[in-house]
């Protein structure tokens, strides 16, 4: 039985019940991974996966279950245990499903994220690929001693959303990723580092760079030592800059909002940023890791600009958010896997790239900290904002790398950190769904010996 042959039936089974609306999430893929370490295959996996999500609406309350058998009697056995639920759930008045919207067109063209050639790459090409990257590595410098993992992954699949308000959307897509950890020696240290690249084609996997540089990231940090406490600019390597925004998304999600966990709560209009920052998700990135033609819920994607200017314009939402705050769901419903319901999450979330050069960045520093890694930061605080996390990087004096620098903490708060960019680079660089460029920071207190 086809997908979505398969969905219609459980949700034509569920609405001989006219109290009762009903959606069907259905996911299938396949999946390779590779880990090589020390030139040897360590693992190889190819797998399977499917399942079914069932959620269940009557009179407000929510009823769900799940089952990964696309068998007659586990689907039967899913919807009953579905309804059973329906009894042990909270009535709320905002619990809905999305209509189908004929308005609201699910895209046509091609958005980029299948890659029809994947299935046609063999196993030997892809251990290839991430041999020659280890390679890659080992050869950057001979302080470069040990590859301790590098590692390779695919996936294909399909998603289907369905449910008895007239939502049927399915796509498929593809996803591809690589990384490596590399191990240097050196100046009486050992320093590991790290680097990923994630594509929906096969053929735009960095591999060899990803290789170069982990091991320059290793490399670079053999003899760090602590620098004495001050205020100095620094800048965030895109990585960084990455796990900042990560930290900052949560509070532009509107569950987190209406729940009063955000600090952007009630800052809608109001100037959050330096005028330099232009916040967007966009969910029709073409290529994006986390573009699709719709949300977990069936909802079409979009762009949704978050900040402009440094000023904070909106928040995103699913549909029972978007219920409470009575506007239109920004199609921004996800889920971990078909056995959770859906929740906001940002699709491809980023900060815009700025006109300056990376280089032309650091050579206008005088004095400053390139951080290369920080340590801590699910410990920041998401209603005030106050954060404290180790860092590690290399020292920058009169536009010139001098020396690598770890055992240091860098404090402040998320807005205030955002109001003191000074610099964006047009370097934009995704890791996953998260872009960041390189970014500059005025004036933050650096804490070391």
């Amino acid at each position: 039985m086809e997908t979505k042959d398969l969905g219609h039936k459980i949700i034509k089974k569920i609405a001989e019940n006219k109290n009762i609306q009903a959606e069907v999430f259905i996911i299938e893929s396949k999946t390779t991974s590779i880990v090589i370490s020390n030139k040897k295959v360590e693992d190889c996996k190819i797998s399977d996966n499917q399942g079914v999500g069932l959620r269940i609406l009557s009179e407000g309350r929510w009823g769900s279950a799940y089952t990964s058998s696309f068998d007659g009697a586990e689907l039967d056995r899913m919807i009953d245990m579905a309804q059973a639920n329906v009894e042990h759930t909270s009535k709320d008045g905002y619990n809905r499903l999305p209509e189908f919207d004929k308005k609201n067109n699910l895209p046509s063209d091609d958005i980029g994220i299948y890659d029809p050639e994947l299935k046609k790459i063999s196993l030997d090409d892809k251990i290839k690929k991430i041999t020659l990257m280890e390679e890659k590595a080992l050869s950057y410098d001979k302080r470069v001693k040990n590859i301790p993992q590098a590692f390779y992954s695919d996936t294909e699949f399909r998603t289907t959303v369905i449910n008895s308000l007239g939502i049927d959307a399915s796509y498929k897509g593809t996803g591809c990723s690589v990384s490596l950890v590399a191990l240097a020696e050196g100046n009486g240290q050992t320093q590991i580092g790290g680097e990923f690249s994630t594509k929906r084609f096969y053929k735009d996997l960095e591999a060899e760079q990803v290789g170069t540089l982990a091991s320059w990231r290793a490399v670079s940090m053999l003899g760090a030592q602590p620098v004495k406490t001050k205020k100095t600019d620094i800048i965030f390597d895109p990585l960084v800059g990455c796990e900042f925004l990560s930290l900052i998304a949560g509070g532009l999600c509107a569950d987190s909002v209406q729940r009063g966990k955000s600090l952007f709560k009630d800052k809608v209009n109001k100037k959050i940023a330096s005028s330099l920052v232009n916040i967007q998700d966009d969910g029709t990135l073409y290529g994006g890791i986390a573009t699709s033609g719709f949300d977990d819920e069936g909802v079409p994607t979009q762009q949704t600009v978050l900040v402009k200017d440094g000023i904070l314009q909106a928040y995103l939402y699913d549909t029972y958010t978007a219920g409470k705050d009575k506007v239109s769901s920004t199609g921004n419903a996800t889920r971990g896997s078909f056995k959770g319901s859906p929740t906001v999450g940002t699709t491809n979330f980023f900060i815009e790239k700025g006109k300056i050069k990376k280089e032309d960045l650091i050579k206008k520093t005088k004095e400053g900290f390139y951080i290369l890694e920080v340590m801590g930061m699910h410990m920041a605080d998401p209603i005030s904002g106050d954060f404290s996390v180790g860092a590690s990087g290399l020292w920058i004096r009169d536009g010139e790398f001098t020396r690598p620098v770890q055992g240091v903490t860098i404090a402040g708060n998320i807005i205030g950190l955002l109001n003191s960019i000074d610099g964006i680079g047009d370097d934009l660089k995704f890791y996953g769904g998260i872009g960041s460029p390189t970014i500059r920071i005025k004036d933050i207190m650096v804490s070391g010996i």
